[in-house]
């Protein structure tokens, strides 16, 4: 029986995947769809949204994306915000391209996240991972640069499983839907 390795250094997606996941407790999926070159950051939140809630939520992110992006010239971001109540919660599905993509929007997110719903936003207890934050911060940036550039040929869903992340491949459709 032949033995087959894996790599000793994995791709530099599933490292962003995993980095996002270990540094971002409020984050509860991330999904890469290759095809539709778009990253999906997913968030649940306890108990139902309100439409103004969700209408606020919605602008905001809408408006400091926008903002964000101005600074740094690039226009023609494409950014998608839904909220799907499921069985007492929401989940927050906040959708981005990956050519245009920078890796402080999710801090960005994450903030008018949790000043649109404070506490209710659910977080996951811290996952195992490296502990070294410059080590992180680079492999983050190294990895939203190769997303960027469209080096991604296969769709990947990454979430938190207890205290482990685990990244999968995704096949057909979305990657992000709920089906």
């Amino acid at each position: 029986m032949i033995e087959r390795r894996l790599p000793d250094d994995p791709n530099e997606t599933v490292r962003l995947i995993v980095s996002l996941l270990v540094r971002h407790s409020e984050l509860s999926r991330i999904a890469i769809d290759s095809k539709a070159r778009s990253i999906s950051f997913f968030f649940i939140v306890r108990g139902a949204i309100g439409k103004n809630e969700r209408a606020a939520f919605t602008r905001a992110v809408h408006e400091h994306m926008e903002a964000f992006h101005d600074l740094d010239r690039r226009y023609g971001i494409k950014v998608a915000v839904e909220l799907e109540a499921v069985n007492g919660i929401t989940i927050v599905e906040v959708r981005r391209d990956t050519r245009t993509v920078a890796r402080e929007e999710l801090a960005v997110v994450i903030a008018l996240l949790v000043e649109a719903f404070g506490d209710r936003v659910a977080t996951n207890p811290p996952a195992d991972g490296e502990d070294d934050p410059a080590a992180q911060e680079e492999m983050v940036g190294n990895a939203f640069d190769a997303l960027r550039r469209g080096k991604q040929k296969k769709s990947l869903i990454g979430f938190r499983d207890e205290r482990r992340v685990l990244v999968c491949f995704a096949q057909g459709g979305r990657v992000g839907s709920q089906d």
